[in-house]
This record gives structure tokens, C-alpha cells and sequence, in this order.
């Protein structure tokens, strides 16, 4: 089944970017000064896509991801993908492993900062991450005309939809 991304015009508007960049910079600005009393680290921010890394409309936004980040005048950020590429692989056995995947590979070092790329059903990463990072601050952006429910990702999620 092949899936186009092209049909998303959120992906080329710049107040898109810009309203992203302003969250990413109040989100990072945020844990920044929380974490003010630690060390000078890196700060780590996990972008998780629900669609393929080759995808075209995920490859554009993970772009922009970027060049905001690197505009952000605070600690240095250190930049982590994964993709659930969920649109393809839905089955429940596919969802435990990446999330057990997930679990041990960020257990030493979770992430400060999640954001979630998403298209279509909210279902799946809305379980995962909050599970995964409760304590973590979550950015929604994606396209979908579902509704982002009151308390889906906890208590730590910003969105854009």
C-alpha cells in the first residue's frame, strides 16, 4: 500500500516552521532552566516519526526539525530519530518491540525533549510515550483531523496538528 505526503500543505507553510521553532525554543528554554543546577550538558531531543524515515513528507519536516534546533540559543543539543513507521507495521507484536526497543536503548540516557511527527491515529504513540518518558515534555506535530484529546500524552505535551 503506498501512502503520499505530498497532500499535507502544513509541511511547506513557513507559519508552521515558525510556530514549531517558538515551541521548541520555549519547551527547551523551559527544561534548560529547570535543569539550570546540573552540569552543562547536551540537551537530548528524541524526534520520533510514525511513518518511514524514506518518506518524503517526514524527510522535509525532520529538515526543519533540524534548522530550528540548531537555532536554539541554549546548551548544545544532541539530535536522536525513530521512526515506528506504524502506517506499515501496525500489528500489536510490532508495536511491543519497538517499544521495548525504545525502552532499553534510551533507558540510560532518556531524552529532555520528544517530538512526535505523526500522520493519521494517534493511538498507538499516545500510549507509548507516556509511558515510556512520563517525565518528559512531549511536542505534537503531525496532520490528521483527529482531535488531540484532553491528558493523551500526560500532563507534559504541546501540540500542533
Amino acid at each position: 500500500m503506498s501512502h503520499s505526503y505530498a497532500k499535507f500543505p502544513l509541511l511547506r507553510g513557513t507559519a508552521w516552521r515558525s510556530a514549531l521553532a517558538l515551541g521548541l525554543i520555549v519547551v527547551l528554554s523551559t527544561v534548560s532552566l529547570a535543569a539550570a543546577a546540573e552540569v552543562s550538558r547536551a540537551k537530548r531531543v528524541l524526534i520520533i516519526s510514525t511513518g518511514s524515515r524514506l518518506a518524503p513528507g517526514f524527510i522535509l519536516v525532520d529538515q526543519q526539525l533540524l534548522r530550528a534546533l540548531e537555532n536554539i540559543p541554549s546548551a548544545p543539543v544532541e539530535v536522536y530519530a525513530e521512526n515506528l513507521d506504524i502506517i506499515r507495521f501496525s500489528a500489536e507484536r510490532s508495536q511491543r518491540i519497538f517499544s521495548e526497543y525504545l525502552a532499553a536503548k534510551y533507558a540510560d540516557y532518556p531524552p529532555d525533549l520528544v517530538i512526535l511527527v505523526f500522520v493519521g491515529n494517534l493511538e498507538i504513540p499516545g500510549k507509548l510515550l507516556p509511558q515510556l518518558f512520563p517525565r518528559t515534555p512531549i511536542i505534537v506535530a503531525g496532520f490528521t483531523e483527529e482531535k488531540l484529546r484532553a491528558g493523551q500524552f500526560g500532563n507534559l505535551v504541546s501540540g500542533v496538528a
